[in-house]
């Protein structure tokens, strides 16, 4: 990473006429540069806005409408809520956000843009203290705010953790950059330390990046005049020290509770799936369309996720320091989940999009100087390839956006049409809905009954296969009910009134207070 005024302006690909009076522009006004650089991200993700939420969202939710909120919150710093992970301030958020919206998705969502966009903003400010080059921040900041890579994640109201883990974490890493200065050092420190943990709070996995900000630290004081003086280290490392804490104490208390998902055996171990998983999440970055299972490499990310790995290491070699740290920060942020053995989701490279989105900005930065170097005529086709790369990324992000918000339309129907159908429900009913397209298997252990919880209270739904020629009825007295899905609507069907004879087969009643896994095999085309 370029270090200084003198050699950034001498690397600058900006050549002569218009493009240079483009740069001292950019040069003189770099907050025009960063607004321009929020607003396109903003513009950019924009289409999440109307999306609706979508599978496991719901889940939370449940959590908070079936019970009182000093019960929620007290299970929630627990780690006794549904939610197998340990994220404090986004089950806080959940819990303001359902109080004030309820089902409408759309604040909930706006939240995730603005914080998203305000990652953007802090790695500008990083990137241009550092290099002292407007447009090398410029580029990083928007190649992480308008990167494909970051769709669902922004648009999925479940993984918002991922968007304030990422904004806090860069939050404290702007807060220790910025601690150097003498009269203000112990605001600046308390403030980077508050950030992380709050970071650890949002989304556990971050705990894991604790030498980020610590290197961070240790290279920002010996990188002046005070690594000459005496002290300077006992000065890091009293900058360090609550990071070390911080992460450390996470990390092994999550590790002795065995209270989080990565305790599960069955999701996360070591084996040889975490060489793919390295290409899966590194191709993802570096070409961010589509994203296979676990254990399936495509061609592309195959190709893609090799060449990241090559540009990361021969970056980390080359240095210098600023860049060694940005491969750590890569590698530590894909880390927690590289042990996963059962899928994979866009989100989990989200965080890792953060570093990436500095060292592909880097290595752009390195070849548009070499290509001023060789000819004008080279310079441009550089800058003309940087600006379709980045109009590309716009494309794909509101065009996978588009996708996405097909999916939760899905969901927006279903949850609307059946509340349409059953606007009251008797207190602790159970509602079958036969026909349609959520009737996988995974749904009906959590999600349809956490979205029937959502509806009417305390009420549980699922979905049964339509190709079922069952014939179902219920037991006297038990509030069942069973719709079928017709021409994208719903209609009440006729339960029999049974006490189990033959031919007929019970709907079971589930009760209100059942949680957990409630997978059933003894309802015929019930998954």
């Amino acid at each position: 990473m370029a270090e200084g005024p003198a050699e950034a302006k001498a690397a600058s690909p900006a050549s002569t006429g218009l493009l240079r009076t483009l740069d001292n522009v950019v040069r003189t006004h770099p907050g025009w540069v960063l607004a321009l650089v929020m607003i396109a991200t903003l513009m950019a993700q924009a289409p999440v806005l109307g999306h609706y939420f979508f599978g496991d969202d719901f889940v939370p939710l449940a959590d908070i409408a079936s019970r009182g909120t000093g019960e929620y919150l007290k299970d929630l710093f627990l780690l006794q809520d549904e939610t197998p992970n340990w994220r404090f301030l986004t089950g806080l958020f959940y819990l303001g956000a359902y109080k004030a919206f309820g089902l409408t998705a759309m604040p909930y969502l706006l939240v995730a843009v603005f914080v998203h966009t305000g990652t953007a903003a802090l790695i500008f400010h990083l990137v241009r203290q550092v290099t002292k080059q407007v447009w090398l921040a410029a580029l990083a900041a928007a190649l992480f705010g308008l990167s494909p890579a970051s769709v669902p994640t922004v648009g999925q109201v479940t993984a918002i953790n991922n968007v304030f883990g990422g904004f806090l974490l860069m939050l404290s890493i702007v807060l220790v950059y910025e601690a150097r200065d003498r009269r203000a050092r112990a605001l600046w420190a308390g403030g980077a330390a508050l950030a992380f943990a709050a970071a650890i709070a949002a989304n556990e996995s971050v705990a894991v990046l604790a030498p980020v900000p610590i290197l961070v630290a240790l290279w920002r004081f010996s990188d002046d005049i005070e690594a000459t003086s005496r002290g300077w280290w006992g000065r890091a490392a009293v900058l360090s020290a609550p990071f070390a804490i911080l992460g450390g104490v996470a990390l092994i208390g999550f590790g002795v509770c065995e209270c989080t998902s990565a305790a599960q055996g069955a999701t996360f171990g070591a084996g040889s799936h975490l060489f793919d998983n390295a290409l899966i999440y590194l191709g993802r970055l570096l070409y961010p369309v589509g994203m296979e299972p676990l254990g399936d490499v495509g061609a592309a990310h195959l190709v893609a996720g090799l060449v990241a790995a090559v540009l990361a290491l021969a970056a980390f070699v080359r240095g210098p320091a600023p860049t060694r740290i940005i491969v750590v920060f890569l590698v530590l942020a894909l880390i927690p989940y590289l042990p996963l053995k059962l899928w994979s989701a866009p989100r989990y490279v989200y965080l890792a999009s953060v570093p990436f989105s500095m060292l592909a900005a880097l290595v752009v930065w390195e070849a548009a100087s070499l290509a001023r170097r060789l000819s004008p005529l080279v310079s441009t086709i550089v800058v003309v390839a940087v600006i379709t790369a980045l109009g590309l990324f716009v494309w794909q992000t509101w065009s996978q956006d588009q996708d996405f918000d097909e999916l939760t339309s899905v969901w927006e129907e279903f949850a609307g049409g059946i509340e349409d159908t059953y606007p009251d429900l008797p207190e602790g009913s159970t509602v079958y809905v036969r026909g349609g397209s959520l009737t996988g298997p995974l749904l009906q252990c959590v999600v349809l009954p956490a979205l029937g919880e959502v509806i009417w209270g305390n009420t549980k739904l699922f979905t049964i296969a339509s190709d079922s020629e069952a014939t179902y009825g219920a037991r006297p007295g038990y509030p069942v009910f069973l719709a079928d899905t017709i021409d994208g609507g719903f209609v009440p069907a006729t339960l029999s009134i049974s006490a189990g004879e033959e031919g007929v087969t019970l709907l079971p009643h589930v009760p209100p207070d059942a949680s957990g896994n409630l997978c059933r095999d003894d309802v015929p085309g019930f998954p």
